[in-house]
């Protein structure tokens, strides 16, 4: 990653350390691990003594860690990433030089270049270019300023992206301050400016909102940039829970797995309003979710849940519409000597390799090892 940014930042970190996480919910101590199945490799990201997101690609058969690389600054918990798009997608939390200042922005990767070790950030680039691979939303550093600055109130804000194309990405915003957009457009009636306004109104009262925004990144080659181009909110969901999320998709469908360990999907629209609501779907507070994995070659994901006593098996679903628990015991699973949390990951996927459920449980025949 950034080499010299990293030292600069790193330093400017411990001058600042605990600024961003005051507007957003309090982070449990354990949050749904995530990981992916890749072509016979597991991806696991760690969050390093709350600064640095590292990511890690490992055999699923033999343990081996053949990549170990620094995905992202990292702050705030839990630690957000996601693949899609041929892209590894992890969020950058970094600090700037004013004081108490911190933003977020949206990293991306090419996921064949990370599995064998190499951040590329576009096409025909070369690790050269990874520094510069980092978009700066807006948005998001608006509702913070807003919410230190501007309200009444303590401020809210909870987040995550969702890659829907190369180059387009959806985010998702929970938050208490009611930001509004206003455009300037120019010619053509494409958007030259965009503001964030908050009312006099929603500055003196909290007001909540759930908000999908897709938003274009722009890849600008003179000056090896990336930026985000205009928000376009494309859809409002009822605020159903206020914690930490994690989103996932399933054709049109909008999955939630919170920090508490409970799943919420999009589910039928409102007559009058035309909005969706958010319904539950797995919410057993005895077996919360720990773990979720994606089998990336098939585009299914499993859901490990806690067992309800030490010693218990636990049980996992398929996420879907309608959870189906079954049992799994991982003491018949081959054990991985790696710490965590790339040790629940692996060993929750040689599970699902034993079980049959992974398309590509092994690397490709001529794929070279290390």
């Amino acid at each position: 990653m950034r080499t010299t940014e990293m030292f600069l930042f790193t330093i400017t970190w411990f001058l600042q350390v605990g600024v961003s996480n005051v507007y957003a919910a309090e982070a449990l101590d354990e949050e749904p691990q995530r990981g992916a199945i890749i072509r016979g490799k597991v991806l696991v990201c760690s969050h390093s003594d709350k600064t640095l997101m590292k990511a890690f690609v490992v055999s699923l058969s033999d343990g081996t860690i053949r990549a170990e690389l620094i995905g992202a600054f990292a702050k705030e918990n839990p630690v957000r990433w996601q693949i899609g798009h041929g892209y590894f997608w992890p969020t950058d939390h970094f600090f700037i030089t004013e004081p108490n200042k911190v933003r977020v922005g949206l990293c991306h990767y090419q996921l064949d270049g990370l599995l064998a070790g190499k951040r590329i950030t576009v096409r025909g680039g070369t690790e050269n270019d990874e520094r510069e691979s980092l978009a700066v939303s807006r948005l998001l550093d608006s509702i913070r300023t807003h919410g230190a600055w501007s309200t009444n109130y303590r401020a809210f804000l909870q987040y995550d992206y969702l890659p829907v194309s190369e180059d387009q990405v959806q985010l998702f915003v929970i938050t208490n301050v009611a930001l509004s957009l206003r455009n300037r457009t120019g010619p053509g009636g494409a958007v030259e400016k965009q503001e964030f306004v908050l009312s006099r109104e929603d500055a003196l009262t909290p007001r909540w909102t759930f908000t999908v925004y897709q938003t274009r990144r722009i890849y600008m080659p003179e000056n090896k940039h990336w930026k985000e181009d205009a928000y376009i909110p494309i859809e409002r969901f009822p605020v159903t829970f206020r914690e930490p999320f994690q989103v996932l998709s399933q054709g049109k469908n909008y999955y939630f797995i919170t920090a508490s360990g409970k799943l919420y999907r999009t589910g039928a629209r409102r007559f009058l309003t035309n909005q969706r609501e958010i319904d539950p779907v797995w919410g057993d507070e005895t077996h919360p979710i720990t773990h979720f994995l994606t089998d990336a070659d098939a585009d299914r994901t499993f859901l490990f849940c806690k067992p309800a006593k030490e010693g218990e098996p636990g049980v996992y679903f398929e996420l879907g519409p309608k959870s189906e628990p079954k049992p799994y015991d991982l003491s018949k699973v081959k054990p991985s000597k790696a710490d965590e949390p790339l040790k629940g990951v692996i060993e929750r996927a040689r599970f699902l390799a034993d079980q049959k459920l992974l398309k590509n449980p092994d690397p490709p025949k001529d794929e070279k090892k290390p």
